[in-house]
């Protein structure tokens, strides 16, 4: 991501830097997820689109006919609207929605 340090300054922004630095996000809500083996996460088809970020650890993607795409820490993923889609610890994993589980409000529209 793009860092507003003199360093960082220098360096030329990849492609998605460049895209993530203009964007105007309205309507956002935040999740923070610790999960450890098994888990499965299926989010449903909605309108505004998800974004994700592995921190640390692997993961699976399964979005439409893509099958399931391997992420690894530090990949970021960007679900385009209306599209469901599941995250697992691995391919065969079965899934629980993500409004199944439990969570904790810390902010208005922050959660974990």
């Amino acid at each position: 991501m793009h860092s507003r340090s003199p360093d960082a300054a220098t360096l030329p922004l990849d492609p998605l830097s460049e895209v993530l630095q203009d964007l105007r996000m309205t309507g956002v809500s935040y999740a923070r997820c610790e999960l450890t083996r098994p888990w499965g996460i299926e989010f449903p088809p909605q309108g505004p689109a998800r974004f994700h970020f592995v921190a640390e650890g692997d993961a699976w993607l399964h979005a439409g006919a893509t099958g399931w795409v391997q992420l690894r820490a530090g990949d970021v993923v960007l679900v385009p609207r209306g599209t469901g889609h599941a995250l697992a610890d691995t391919p065969d994993r079965p899934t629980r929605e993500i409004d199944s589980l439990p969570h904790e409000c810390v902010g208005d529209t922050t959660f974990q």
